[in-house]
C-alpha cells in the first residue's frame, strides 16, 4: 500500500483522533466504549464493554502518525502494570492516524501471549522533561541573531 500524505497536527490531536477511531470501531463491533483518559483511577485509554456478555476490555492505545513499523512503544509504569495484571487487556497500535485518508487508519491488536512477550522484553528508562516555553525559545532565537519563528 502506498503511504498517504500526512496531516500536520500536534501529538494530542493525533492521540484524540486515534481514541475516537478506536471508540468507533468498538461500537461497530457491538461494544460500549468510553474514553477513560479522564476517569479517575483508570489506567488505560479506553474501557469497552460487551453488553451481551459483560466482558470488559481494557484498551491502551499507542497512536502513530505514520506506520510505526519497527518503532518503540512508550508505556508509563501504570500502563505496563494494567496490561500485565489484567487478563485480556489489549494494546491497540493505531497506525497512520495523521493520514489524509481516514480509511488508511489501522488498529493492530496486541493482546494475549504476544502482549505478554512484548511486556517481558520491556526496558525501563528514566528521564526528565524540561519545559521550553515559547517565549524562552523566541528569546534564545533572538539572542542567536535569528528571526522569530513567526517571521
Amino acid at each position: 500500500m502506498k503511504p498517504s500524505k500526512l496531516l500536520a497536527m500536534p501529538n494530542y490531536e493525533t492521540e484524540n483522533r486515534a481514541v475516537a477511531h478506536v471508540i468507533a470501531q468498538e461500537k461497530a463491533a457491538g461494544r460500549e466504549a468510553v474514553d477513560a483518559r479522564h476517569i479517575p483511577r483508570s489506567r488505560v485509554d479506553v474501557e469497552s464493554t460487551d453488553p451481551a456478555t459483560g466482558e470488559v476490555r481494557l484498551i491502551e492505545i499507542k497512536a502513530f502518525g505514520g506506520s510505526g513499523r519497527g518503532d518503540v512503544l512508550w508505556l508509563e509504569p501504570n500502563q505496563v502494570a494494567a496490561l500485565g495484571e489484567v487478563p485480556g487487556s489489549h494494546l491497540y497500535i493505531v497506525t497512520d492516524v495523521r493520514s489524509t485518508d481516514p480509511s488508511a487508519i489501522r488498529i493492530l491488536d496486541l493482546t494475549g501471549e504476544q502482549l505478554r512477550e512484548r511486556l517481558a522484553a520491556k526496558k525501563e528508562k528514566h528521564y526528565f522533561e524540561v519545559p521550553l516555553p515559547v517565549a524562552l525559545y523566541d528569546e534564545l532565537r533572538a539572542a542567536a541573531g535569528e528571526p522569530s519563528a513567526e517571521e
